[in-house]
């Protein structure tokens, strides 16, 4: 008897995490890039759009993980003008006070990191970005 009220307490408590964890999902916040013509917006930098011609460099971060080297990111400076127009988000303001700019992360499996970066680039320089 107590055995199998143990076994049902804890599929209840499986269930009510796996239920938590598919709202989480459903409703949570999740990260959006937005490429265009006037700029672009990245949800885990800032909700305004970072204009272009802001940009004075692009490049790439490929931080060193137990000897091995993965292309991770795109690195964008921008002028001081610019990140003032901005309301950078924690990890934002992290990552500029510690690298001096701001990181567009490769969205993963989703695409090749070289064709994410050329996309970028292509972006940033027919619509007056500075690029390397």
């Amino acid at each position: 008897m107590f055995v199998r009220l143990l076994g049902l307490a804890s599929v209840g408590v499986v269930l009510a995490i796996c239920f938590h964890e598919a709202i989480k999902l459903i409703a949570g916040r999740h990260r959006v890039l937005k490429l265009s013509p006037q700029g672009f917006t990245d949800t885990n930098i800032a909700p305004e759009t970072v204009p272009w011609t802001s940009v004075e460099r692009l490049s790439i971060v490929s931080p060193n993980f137990l000897s091995s080297q993965r292309n991770i990111a795109v690195q964008v400076h921008i002028n001081g003008a610019g990140w003032e127009r901005l309301t950078l988000t924690r990890g934002a303001k992290i990552n500029r006070s510690q690298t001096g700019g701001m990181w567009i992360m490769h969205p993963g499996r989703q695409s090749e990191f070289s064709s994410f970066v050329d996309t970028v680039r292509s972006y940033a320089l027919a619509n007056g970005g500075k690029v390397d």
